[in-house]
């Protein structure tokens, strides 16, 4: 079955909470990443489908929601990868944060 089409916006600033990031749209990178201290948001487009990307903003605006709850935690054994850890009231505040966010990238 043929993916369907979804019409993301390539906006350029995005405003979390209290603090406004720069959205950067890269064709050589194929996931995404964040820099908190300097607020900007990286998606990356080489080779991913309207699908995948979607998948990569979801995962980045997630994770800048949990830095700003307090949720997200560097792992003792490496400082690359996370632990994330909240109970259902801060899940569901979560959901409500990231639909308010991801609603500004799509069309």
């Amino acid at each position: 079955m043929p993916e369907k089409s979804i019409n993301i916006k390539r906006i350029k600033s995005l405003r979390i909470c209290d603090s406004l990031f720069n959205v950067k749209w890269d064709c050589a990178e194929d996931g995404g990443w964040f820099d908190y201290g300097k607020r900007i948001i990286c998606i990356g487009t080489k080779t991913n489908t309207d699908c995948q990307i979607l998948s990569i903003i979801i995962h980045e605006l997630k994770e800048i929601i949990q830095v700003n709850q307090y949720t997200r935690y560097t792992r003792p054994d490496t400082e690359k990868e996370y632990e994330f850890h909240y109970n259902h009231k801060e899940h569901s505040t979560l959901c409500c944060e990231l639909a308010g966010c991801l609603k500004e990238f799509l069309k």
